[in-house]
């Protein structure tokens, strides 16, 4: 057999490889977006989220566009005391899937719609009653001191939408209380700098916010350390937020101190 020959049919097997290639990568892509792969996708989250968690998760249903959206549908998620930490009707994300590869998370928009979060620490607990959340996704810890990262976080959201939110936060080992609420949010951010607390926004518009604090254990005052040095040079960010247009109607806040 000549070499060009040899040439050509390799050329042709190579051709027939990455047709295939391509062909399964479509069957794949069609078969995901079919209702039976949307419920497979389901299926798989729930249970990976469960087996990390150790705790009871339900995803009712999840919904996408790729690569722009992901929409998941009546999320229930339960603390380790089996009590509700988050329930959601609608949580819904526009995303940069493409971006995402690269590094850089750029969010378009948020919507969150029906959700109650339910935030408890027992008069007797150092911890929240999400802390096995961030222990679960937070990777074992190392034991050699890391080098600081000062450089921003690469993270963009343009649009926060709020329909029906509200957060019941009680503290017994803090002696503090509260429940807010918001019925309807609409926020459009030029900036997004969450590591350092840092928000621009161009439009906030709110309706219906409700925020009841109550406070009734006095803390306890811990005796003044010396900081260390190091701790000194560290950059310190402190919570900024600016508004070009600021619109909040149908405002109730009530605050009691009870010590």
């Amino acid at each position: 057999m000549s070499y060009k020959r040899i040439i050509k049919r390799a050329g042709k097997i190579l051709l027939y490889i990455l047709a295939s290639m391509v062909i399964l990568l479509c069957l794949f892509f069609i078969f995901i977006n079919l209702p039976v792969g949307k419920r497979m996708v389901k299926n798989k989250a729930e249970a990976y989220l469960q087996d990390k968690l150790k705790t009871k998760v339900i995803i009712g249903s999840i919904n996408y566009s790729l690569p722009k959206s992901i929409e998941l549908n009546n999320v229930y998620i339960e603390d380790q005391k089996k009590d509700t930490l988050l329930y959601g009707e609608k949580i819904a994300v526009d995303i940069s899937m493409f971006n995402l590869l690269m590094g850089n998370t750029n969010i378009q928009k948020v919507a969150l719609k029906n959700i109650f979060l339910n935030v408890f620490r027992d008069e007797k607990d150092s911890s929240f009653n999400y802390q096995f959340v961030i222990t679960a996704f937070g990777g074992p810890k190392s034991t050699t001191p890391a080098a600081k990262d000062t450089a921003a976080l690469k993270i963009n959201m343009d649009r926060l939408i709020l329909d029906n939110v509200a957060l019941q936060f009680k503290d017994k080992n803090g002696g503090t209380d509260f429940y807010a609420h918001i019925e309807k949010l609409d926020a459009v951010l030029n900036k997004f700098q969450p590591d350092r607390v840092n928000f621009g926004v161009t439009d906030f518009v709110a309706s219906g916010v409700n925020f009841f604090m109550r406070t009734y254990k006095e803390k306890v005052i811990k005796p003044y350390l010396p900081v260390p040095e190091d701790k000194l040079k560290e950059p310190g960010y402190g919570l900024n937020i600016t508004t070009a247009n600021l619109n909040i109607r149908d405002l109730n806040v009530s605050i009691e101190n009870t010590i």
